[in-house]
Order: C-alpha cells, then sequence, then structure tokens
C-alpha cells in the first residue's frame, strides 16, 4: 500500500499535477518539521 502512494507520488503525471505537488509539499512539511524540532531539541 506504502509503496503503491510512493509510486504514484513519483509517478510523472503526478509530479506535474498542481494539486498532487502541493499535497506532496505538505506532506513532507508534515514529516520533516517533527524531525526538525527534534534535532533542534538534541543540540540544546
Amino acid at each position: 500500500l506504502v509503496e503503491q502512494f510512493l509510486l504514484s507520488i513519483l509517478s510523472y503525471e503526478c509530479i506535474w499535477s498542481p494539486s498532487c505537488s502541493i499535497f506532496v509539499m505538505v506532506l513532507f512539511m508534515q514529516l520533516i518539521r517533527p524531525l526538525f524540532h527534534l534535532l533542534s531539541n538534541l543540540c540544546i
């Protein structure tokens, strides 16, 4: 299921469709934000 989802994100037409690319960007931000928060806590 996850692999299919990733493949659909990486698929050519998905990358070039605005709605999907925005969705991917938001998804990335949701994944990256906690990581940055974790890193900043570790650095302090």
